[in-house]
């Protein structure tokens, strides 16, 4: 995708300022349709979540930056950071730690590379379904299954879909906000700290 970058440029969102940022300006006209369905003028990333601690309220429709000596609820985990993406540990079908992409971006659920899902036995005759996904960058469609069991932060999930990334470089597991709206979120990038705290329901 075609790209043109801006630098020295200002973002304000969530209380959190940031002053000399680098933009990509890019057509996010295919991805408001396919995804929202409404215009998409910006999409926020690391740039705010490196200068703040933030609490994240998916159910709510919030996100704010709060005090960094405020102390979370909820369970803290560990975040790797890798060529620029974020893990966390997650645990599927009773294997684990398995590092995942902490993905606000991902607004379904889980993704798994292909690479893992054969080297962890997944398609074991389980059915296999084709079904749409993508981003920017446009629309892929993908094979899916059911996984019986998932666990984040020590929440269990039982027959949740997972798309599969043809990617090479995908990393192994990506966890969007199908599952992560089930928590109040408070993320510190600087740390390298994720609290996951489990809502009721």
């Amino acid at each position: 995708m075609a790209a043109r970058l801006v630098e020295h440029v200002g973002i304000d969102a969530a209380g959190v300022e940031v002053r000399d940022a680098t933009i990509a300006v890019i057509d996010l006209g295919d991805v408001s349709r396919r995804l929202t369905g409404r215009p998409i003028d910006a999409v926020i990333g690391r740039e705010i979540f490196d200068a703040a601690r933030l609490r994240i309220d998916i159910p709510g429709k919030t996100i704010r930056a709060i005090d960094a000596d405020e102390i979370p609820g909820g369970v803290e985990l560990p975040l790797v950071d890798r060529r620029g993406i974020v893990l966390l540990p997650i645990s599927i079908e009773g294997e684990g730690p398995v590092q995942a992409e902490f993905d606000l971006g991902n607004g379904t659920g889980v993704i798994l590379s292909r690479r893992f899902a054969t080297q962890a036995g997944l398609f074991d005759g389980r059915p296999v379904s084709a079904t749409p996904g993508g981003g920017i960058g446009g629309p892929k469609l993908r094979q899916g299954f059911i996984l019986r069991s998932l666990s984040v932060a020590g929440r269990d999930f039982s027959g949740v879909h997972v798309d599969v990334d043809d990617a090479p470089d995908a990393p192994d597991a990506n966890i969007g906000v199908g599952v992560l709206q089930h928590f109040r979120i408070t993320t510190d990038f600087a740390s390298h700290k994720v609290w996951l705290e489990a809502l009721m329901g």
